[in-house]
Formats: C-alpha cells, structure tokens, sequence
C-alpha cells in the first residue's frame, strides 16, 4: 500500500509470475494486518487458527440447535465439525481451507431467511456466504452446490413454506457476487493469463483422499495413528476428511 501497489498481488515470490493473494484466503490477509503489529506473522497466523476452531464449533451448535432443538445434541454437532480431523490437518499448511467458521452461520440464516419473510436474514446469509468465499473459493464452490441442492430438497417438502427459497438463494449469490468481486475478478484475470493456476488430472488423483480416508481416524490421531499408516496413501491435509472423533 505505500508503495502505491496492488495490495492482492505480489512478484517477490514465483517471480516473474507473480503470486495473488485473493486466491490463496484473501480475507485472512485483511484480518492479519492489524494482527501483525501486535503478535507477528507467526503469532498472526496461529491466532487466525486458532479462533477458527471455537467460531466452527460455535456456528455448528447455533445451526443444529436451530434444526433440533437440542442443546446437547448440538454441542456434540459442534465439537465435531470445529475440531475435525479436516480442521486440524488443513491448518497446518492451508489457513484458507482450514477457516470453515462462516459455513455453518451461512447455512443457519439461509434456513432462517428460506423459513421467513424478512430481509435481514437473507442478507446476513449473503454476509456470510461472502466471508467464506473470500476465505478459500473452494469454500464458496461448495456451498453453491450444497445451496442447489437445499433448495431442491426445500422445493420437494410439503406445503409452501419454502416455495420462495430459488428465489431467496438468487439474492443471496446475487449480493455475494457483488461483495467478493473486488477479489473475485483479478483472480479470474490472474488465472487465465498464468496456465501453471490449471493444474493436471494426475496431480488431482495424487492428492485426493482415498475411500478408507473417511472411515479411519487418520495419521494425526495420537492413539490410532500407528493402526492408520497402513491405511494412507499420503500423510498431509488432504487426507484428513475423517468426520469422527479426533
């Protein structure tokens, strides 16, 4: 910023290609600013983790306890999806990934705006669907997916509660478009003019989990991990999708 230069794009590394942080957790970068002054770029990072952890459990229980109604069922729901296997093995190397705390909000006040009239629900669904995406747009890839299908399972329910849900989820990725373009679009250009951003069929199946990844507690868990080596292809966070006990 002082000197006068793009802030999202840098070519002191991956010279002379350049490197764009709007594609690798743009928001984080933005919230580690004021961070740095305070605790440095290895303190930053560990407390940008390490809040991810409790914010990921808090939304989970707020979502489940919307759906049913139990305080103890949705603190077990919470537990689980903030402090995942998924959770810990991304944070070791992709804070974008590992950032998952907006998912669940987002989801809870999409369920909250689908079920009622009011526009206050729908645009903190927006918010949130925003703040993922800026995270990691993997993130925001998926929850379009996952909105799709909601909203078909909502069309299919009886009665006419949800009738206006397609039209509830146009508005929200029509304000989230608008909210993420400022980074959305220099990392569409950055893509398309540096091919080395597509990357090979091949380098996709390396780094893909394999079945058995989701049945077993993985290579991070300090009492079965001994029991799982047999079972890894690798050994890093892409492994690590397990959605049980960690």
């Amino acid at each position: 910023i002082e000197s006068h230069l793009n802030p999202f794009n840098t070519q002191y590394i991956f010279y002379p290609l350049g490197f764009s942080f709007g594609e690798h957790g743009g928001l984080n970068a933005l919230f580690s600013v004021p961070l740095q002054y305070i605790f440095g770029l290895v303190g930053t990072y560990n407390v940008l983790w390490l809040c991810s952890f409790p914010l990921a459990a808090f939304g989970m229980f707020l979502l489940s306890r919307h759906l049913t109604g139990s305080s103890i069922g949705s603190f077990v729901a919470g537990f689980v999806f903030g402090f995942s296997p998924f959770h810990f093995g991304h944070g070791m190397g992709h804070l974008d990934i590992a950032s998952l705390q907006w998912i669940p909000f987002y989801v809870l006040y999409f369920i909250k705006g689908a079920e009622s009239n009011g526009k206050r629900n729908i645009f903190t669904a927006a918010l949130f669907f925003s703040l993922a995406t800026l995270e990691s747009w993997y993130q925001g890839f998926y929850l379009l997916i996952f909105s799709l299908l909601l909203v078909i399972f909502m069309s299919m329910l009886p009665g006419n509660r949800y009738r206006d849900s397609p039209v509830k989820l146009a508005a929200v990725l029509g304000i989230s478009s608008v909210l993420t373009s400022p980074f959305l679009i220099p990392t569409i250009i950055y893509s398309l003019q540096n091919p080395e951003t597509f990357r090979p069929v091949a380098e996709l199946i390396q780094n893909s989990p394999s079945l058995a990844d989701f049945f077993h507690p993985g290579w991070m868990n300090p009492i079965f991990r001994r029991c799982c080596w047999p079972l890894l292809a690798f050994a890093h966070g892409e492994a690590a999708v397990f959605t049980g006990y960690t």
